[in-house]
C-alpha cells in the first residue's frame, strides 16, 4: 500500500496504490477521511454535488451499517450541513450520479471530485469546527455482518500481482 500526494496549482490529487504480493486474491477497501476547518462551525457550508441526486441515507450503529436507510435527497444537488445530521455518525452514500462535490461556506469553496470511488460520506463531530468528505471504495461491515471482507459491499479484490489505484482530488475554488 502506498499514498502519493501531487501538488499541482491549487489542487492536490491523492492517489491510494495496492499491490498484491501474494499468490492469492486480496480482498480491501479504501478512503479518505481529510477534514477540512470551518472555523465557525459548520452552519453556513453546504455540499453542493455536480448533478442532482435523489439518494437514501444509509443508516449505521456503531460505525457498522444497519439495514436501514431514509430518504434524504429528492433531485436536489446541495446539502446545508447542520449538526444534526451527525449525531448517529455519518451521512452514507451509494450509488450517486455525481463524482464530485463542492464544499462551500464564508466565503471558501473547494471541490473533491471522486470519479474512482463509488461511496461518499460526510461525517464531523457535532459542535466541531470541521467536517470530512470520504470517497470510499467497500463498505463497512453489518451489524450482524460475519467480518468477512470478501463478503461486504463494494470490497475490492487484487488478483495476485495486480496493482489498483484509486485517485482523488480537491481543488480549492475560493
Amino acid at each position: 500500500f502506498r499514498a502519493g500526494y501531487i501538488l499541482s496549482g491549487k489542487s492536490v490529487s491523492v492517489s491510494y496504490e495496492i499491490k498484491n504480493l501474494s499468490a492469492e486474491n486480496m480482498y480491501f477497501s479504501v478512503g479518505a477521511h481529510e477534514a477540512y476547518l470551518c472555523p465557525d462551525g459548520i452552519d453556513g457550508y453546504s455540499v453542493r454535488f455536480e448533478k442532482k441526486e435523489t439518494a437514501e441515507r444509509y443508516l449505521t450503529e456503531e460505525s457498522l451499517l444497519n439495514y436501514k436507510s431514509l430518504p434524504f435527497l429528492s433531485d436536489e444537488d446541495t446539502i446545508r450541513l447542520k449538526d444534526d445530521y451527525f449525531k448517529n455518525d455519518a451521512l452514507v452514500f451509494k450509488g450517486l450520479k455525481s463524482k464530485s462535490a463542492i464544499l462551500e461556506g464564508d466565503g471558501r469553496a473547494l471541490q473533491l471530485d471522486f470519479a474512482d470511488f463509488d461511496y461518499f460520506l460526510i461525517w464531523m463531530i457535532p459542535g466541531e469546527e470541521f467536517v470530512c468528505l470520504e470517497p470510499w471504495a467497500g463498505m463497512p461491515d453489518k451489524i450482524d455482518g460475519n467480518y468477512n471482507l470478501a463478503s461486504r459491499e463494494g470490497i475490492l479484490c487484487a488478483k495476485p500481482g495486480e496493482t489498483i489505484i484509486k485517485t482523488h482530488t480537491i481543488t480549492v475554488i475560493k
